[in-house]
């Protein structure tokens, strides 16, 4: 049965399991950043105050500490990574699958796989020189 994701689901994902689940790995939320794209239910305020209690002063996200470009799914390297490269969402039919699906595909990248952050990189300096406008290689049809 799907799920649509919203605030609620959201933020009972990120207390019950992204929380759990750094703890678990000894990663300590005060030292990262935290980014995510700017989908409604991402950026509530109730979704916003549980990602600032556990990211202080580092989320970069619509209404985040850092703004998300506007219309740059580019800039994300699980998008371009998993979803495009990886195919994760093609063979996905549930929240189940769709969680096992990511750490099977996370589990099988190799170093001569993350090459991708050179492209990466690539397209943050590009959002840089075009003062957060579109990527010149990513089209956006109306």
């Amino acid at each position: 049965m799907a799920v649509t994701v919203n605030s609620a689901h959201y933020t009972k994902m990120l207390r019950t399991f992204l929380e759990p689940e750094l703890h678990r790995l000894g990663v300590e939320t005060h030292t990262l950043w935290f980014q995510q794209d700017g989908a409604m239910a991402h950026t509530t305020r109730t979704a916003m105050q549980v990602l600032n209690e556990m990211f202080p002063a580092c989320v970069i996200s619509r209404r985040g500490n850092t703004e998300w470009p506007s219309r740059s799914p580019d800039l994300n390297a699980c998008n371009f990574f998993l979803w495009e490269q990886q195919g994760v969402r093609k063979e996905t039919t549930t929240t189940v699958d769709l969680k096992l699906n990511i750490w099977d595909k996370v589990a099988a990248i190799s170093p001569t796989m993350l090459r991708v952050m050179q492209k990466f990189q690539k397209c943050l300096q590009q959002c840089v020189d075009n003062k957060g406008c579109h990527l010149t290689d990513t089209i956006f049809r109306k």
